[in-house]
């Protein structure tokens, strides 16, 4: 068990380490949240201005929720692994079946860090620049901040479980 967990750990972070290498992609992909982003905001600055009616969230907390997705979009399902998806085509998948690891968990290693690595790459100057310049709210407290982390990272490996997987392999991506 310890050797397979350590394997999958090398995979991860290989796989990680090449992601990271795309910092023109994810500037750009930065720009445009950032811009989007600030859209979002504006409209509904405008939203809040004009209405007298109480609305469900205060405009800071709305403004702290538009950031916080703009920072987390690369996590969103929209495209898949095009290597896995290549494997699956061409039929290379047998190749993949005479490795010493387990294929599912091996894909779902290569799919963790192919999710990590652009959110972490796009999300930390995202929340730095909304933190000080966009007037996105720190969380209320370290318990809250640590909450947070722990259902970003939970989403993430229950998208790449139920979802990720299971799509590249039944419908061929």
């Amino acid at each position: 068990m310890k050797a397979s967990a350590r394997a999958y750990g090398a995979i991860i972070s290989a796989r990680f380490r090449m992601l990271l290498q795309y910092r023109a992609a994810a500037l750009a992909g930065m720009g445009t949240q950032l811009f989007w982003g600030l859209i979002l905001t504006m409209i509904y600055e405008a939203f809040y201005r004009s209405s007298t009616t109480p609305q469900p969230m205060s405009y800071p907390q709305v403004v702290t929720y538009i950031w916080l997705g703009q920072a987390m979009l690369a996590m969103f399902p929209w495209n898949l692994d095009r290597d896995i998806r290549e494997v699956i085509r061409n039929g290379n998948v047998a190749y993949e079946l005479l490795r010493p690891l387990d294929l599912y968990w091996f894909w779902y290693a290569r799919a963790l860090a192919w999710r990590s690595a652009p959110t972490l790459l796009r999300s930390l100057p995202i929340f730095v620049v909304a933190l000080l310049f966009m007037g996105m709210q720190p969380p209320a407290s370290w318990a809250s901040a640590g909450a947070w982390l722990v259902t970003t990272m939970g989403a993430l490996g229950r998208w790449i479980l139920a979802r990720g997987l299971r799509r590249i392999v039944i419908q061929g991506g």
